[in-house]
Formats: C-alpha cells, structure tokens, sequence
C-alpha cells in the first residue's frame, strides 16, 4: 500500500514503518514459498510440472509422480479411505525406485489380489499412530500400525539400518499427518519369514513346532505354498491326554504323526473375510479329508457365557480362532483346540490335528485397519 503526506513528521517515518513491515513479513513470505517449492519439487519428480495441491496423505500420494506405485499399492489394500481420513499419521513413503528394488516374486506375490491383507500389513508397517516430525526422531524401535516396530537410526537418517530417509523429502506436511520419502521398502515378518519361521518364534506353537519337525514337514512347510495352517496352541497339546502324544511322537508312527498334521493344513490362502457371509463352508486339506468353518452361533440373538456376541466368529470343526499371523508363504490361523476327525483313530480315541498359516493379529505381529 501506499502512504502519501505532506507532512515531514510522515516522510521520516514512512520508510521506517516500511522496513518494520518488511522484517515481519519475511519469515511468512519465506515459508510461503519454501512450502510451494517442496510441493513443486514433488511434483516435478519424474518430468511432470504441475502445481500439486495435496490434502491427505492419499492425495499427496496421488498427485506425486514418484509415488504411483505406492499409491497403487495403496489402493490395491483397501487403504485409501484410512489415508485420507482423519488421523494423525506418519508414513515412511517409498519411492518408485525404492519399490523397483524388491524382488520380482514378492512383487507378484504382494500385488496379487488374493494376498491383499499381505499386502496391507506390508503397508501399515510403513505407518506410524501419530505425527512424528524429523524434529521429533529418537534412536530405537518405533511401533507400526502393522503391531511391530522399526528401528530408527537418527544419525544416519536411516530406518531398520537398511533405508534412508530421503533429504529432499523430509516433512511433507499433509491434514492427516506428515510423509518422509524413504529410498528402500521396508520389510515386515510377513514378507522375511515362512510358516515355519514365524511358528518357530512364538512361544505359544512351540509343541507344534516339535511335532513338526518330528513328522519331516518343516521342510514342506517353509516352501512356496502358499498353505493356510490351523496351528493349535501349546495349551490345547496339553489338553490331550498324554498317552496320545506320546504314542503320536515314536519314530514307527511319524507317518500317522504328519497325517494328523496335515489335516490342519488347506493348500491356499484363507483370510478370516474369506469366511464371512457363510453359515458354513467346508475346506479339503492336505490329507485329503475336509475340515468344517462356521461363523457365529447357532443362535445370533444369544450372547455366549462370556456375555458377548459372537455372531462373527469363526470356528473350525468347533475350535476357535484366536489370532491369525501372515507369512511370505500363506496365513497361520491360531486355535484353541487340536481338531478332531470322527474318521480317524488314534490310541483307541478320534483325533485330526490343525495346523495354521499366517496373518494379522496374534500378540508380536499385526494391527488390521
């Protein structure tokens, strides 16, 4: 604007009131244009020249050239709707060319639609709860939203010793959080480790996983698959009587051992959704005999003993499902009970074993949005 006065007592203040103005208005103006610029850089990445006015962190995503795998990726998740909703958080976004270093069969293998969970828990692995500025960076293991937690080097700027936080991308503000740009993906249990590996470390599948191995089908079991496992706990071992598992174990019954065994196991992956909307459905397994899935009760007006509804719950010949782990070879499916067969005898009583696969929710690995 302008001032004009005749009068000397405006023409010497004039200019200092000018340069008052101006000192106050040079942090807004620097930061005006910073933040245009980065939005700008983003949106030159890759030759396209467009002015990128993100909102979300979805459409921040959508808008960024170097960031259409992920938001494919994204979408391909079911993803989006939480990523332009309201929250406050944090995403490690991996660049096209840090998603063009992974390996061509996890690739596949994450982008197929059958394995669409993996492929979120793949995801929220990159997500933190809240708004984590590189202001606010702490050395040491952060929780996901996936249940397990990175490492952050802030030294280094580096996560899990292996991907770096990109410097030009650093702080990208959004309405639902912020984004750091990162130039390596990020790889949770369910990408690194097989059935077998992931059973191998959890305390509770400990008796199964000696069966396992006593039966000759670790080997089996660690391959491509892609197998769905019903894998009871150490408690429902216990609850058989001991006689039983003793006969189970001696070297002249491995073979009846690993067709109990593989009565818990379905070739494929079965994710819990898969049996939602049935009353009941019947699955073949690897010793060919079908086991039985039922969701809720009988009864959906009653609530069970425990004083909730149950009405989405899902059982296997009568055994709950009690948590469900994701591996890079299929879905581990936890119960509370070995499974039965009326068709099968052992030591004078009826008894088919279940073994489990992998996915999102036991204790160490995962949170399902």
């Amino acid at each position: 604007f302008i001032l004009s006065s005749k009068s000397s007592c405006w023409q010497i203040l004039l200019p200092i009131f000018q340069a008052t103005l101006t000192v106050l208005l040079l942090p807004i103006m620097y930061f005006t244009v910073a933040s245009t610029l980065r939005i700008l850089l983003l949106a030159n990445i890759g030759g396209c020249s467009i002015l990128a006015t993100a909102n979300s962190i979805y459409d921040l995503a959508s808008v960024t050239p170097s960031l259409s795998l992920l938001k494919g990726a994204i979408d391909g998740a079911g993803l989006a709707d939480t990523l332009s909703g309201n929250g406050t958080f944090t995403v490690f976004a991996p660049t096209n060319d840090a998603i063009a270093k992974v390996d061509n069969a996890t690739l596949a293998r994450l982008t197929n639609a059958d394995w669409s969970h993996h492929l979120e828990d793949f995801l929220l692995y990159h997500v933190l709860p809240s708004v984590v500025l590189s202001t606010d960076l702490v050395d040491g293991p952060v929780a996901t939203l996936n249940g397990e937690s990175i490492v952050v080097n802030v030294a280094d700027l580096t996560i899990n010793n292996s991907s770096s936080i990109v410097v030009d991308g650093i702080d990208i503000t959004a309405t639902n959080g912020v984004v750091h740009l990162i130039d390596t993906v990020l790889l949770p249990t369910s990408v690194t480790s097989n059935i077998v590996e992931i059973a191998s470390t959890t305390a509770d599948l400990s008796t199964l996983v000696d069966l396992v191995v006593k039966a000759d089908l670790a080997e089996a079991l660690s391959g491509t698959g892609p197998f769905t496992v019903f894998a009871p706990t150490n408690s429902a071992f216990a609850a058989l009587p001991a006689a039983e598992v003793e006969e189970l174990t001696k070297p002249e019954n491995k073979g009846k051992l690993a067709d109990l065994l593989q009565y818990h196991v379905v070739s494929g992956v079965y994710y819990l959704e898969d049996f939602m909307g049935k009353s009941h459905d019947h699955l073949e397994t690897l010793n060919g005999e079908e086991i039985h899935i039922d969701v809720g009760s009988h009864d959906h007006r009653k609530l069970a003993d425990d004083g909730h509804d149950h009405e989405d719950e899902v059982t296997v010949n009568g055994a709950h499902i009690v948590g469900t782990v994701y591996a890079n070879n299929g879905v581990v499916h936890v119960l509370d009970k070995v499974l039965e067969d009326d068709h099968s005898h052992t030591s004078g009583s009826s008894m088919k074993m279940y073994f489990m696969g992998a996915t999102v929710a036991l204790v160490s690995a995962s949170i399902l949005l």
